[in-house]
């Protein structure tokens, strides 16, 4: 019977032979001694393997390039804070000219009109803006002295989570106004009781109660056209 594996064998010994006589040096082919046709296979699925393994290389790279981008704080940053405020237009927003009541009661600023048009989908924005500093060009609110965004995002979402009767709060264990109230001086302005509650407690604080709030209900949430306020099921 034939041997196909004989020239790769005598082959090799003719080498061997070679690099103890110093006919032949390092380095040599492997394939000398095969047939044409099967030394350009072997050639062939050597590249083949090289090139898929160049591959595999830079879908690593790309994925790895992709990771270090989400996980930096520059992205998380923007996706978190930086851009549903740009978006909602708070810092930019024109003082409002309601005394009283809720913001969806008198919606009389493009900022206003923008979110109840989002809908259910302006809770987790406003959420992020919360701790947000960056002063309005204006007062917004009747009576204040001045406000920062997150100031505005946590009046509009205390409206939005408040009956019609101005008196009860929607969502329990929220840290509304009458919770603010009775941590400051009587006769306090309700600025005056803010600013004390954020000097107590911090941005941070008001911000984490109102993401455990959203995530535990997010799916529970509807919005009540009779109240015009959202609710919880």
């Amino acid at each position: 019977m034939h041997d196909v594996a004989s020239p790769i064998v005598n082959a090799q010994a003719e080498v061997d032979g070679q690099l103890e006589d110093g006919r032949q040096t390092l380095p040599y082919r492997i394939t000398e001694g095969l047939p044409v046709n099967q030394e350009l296979t072997f050639v062939g699925h050597q590249t083949e393997c090289m090139m898929q393994s160049m591959s595999l290389h830079r879908t690593f790279t790309s994925l790895w390039v992709l990771l270090l981008f989400l996980l930096s704080p520059t992205a998380s940053s923007s996706q978190t804070r930086t851009v549903p405020c740009d978006e909602l237009g708070l810092a930019e927003m024109q003082p409002s000219i309601a005394a009283k009541g809720r913001m969806q009661d008198v919606p009389d600023t493009k900022a206003a009109q923008r979110i109840l048009k989002m809908g259910k989908r302006a809770i987790p924005a406003l959420i992020s803006c919360l701790t947000d500093e960056r002063m309005t060009k204006y007062p917004v609110f009747q009576y204040w002295t001045e406000t920062a965004v997150g100031d505005v995002a946590f009046v509009f979402l205390t409206d939005l989570f408040t009956d019609s009767t101005w008196r009860h709060s929607t969502l329990t264990g929220m840290p509304a106004w009458a919770t603010i109230q009775s941590e400051s001086p009587a006769g306090a302005s309700a600025e005056q009781a803010w600013q004390s509650f954020v000097a107590k407690h911090g941005r941070k604080y008001v911000q984490d109660w109102w993401t455990s709030a959203w995530r535990e209900n997010k799916t529970l949430i509807y919005w009540d056209e009779s109240e015009r306020c959202f609710k919880v099921k």
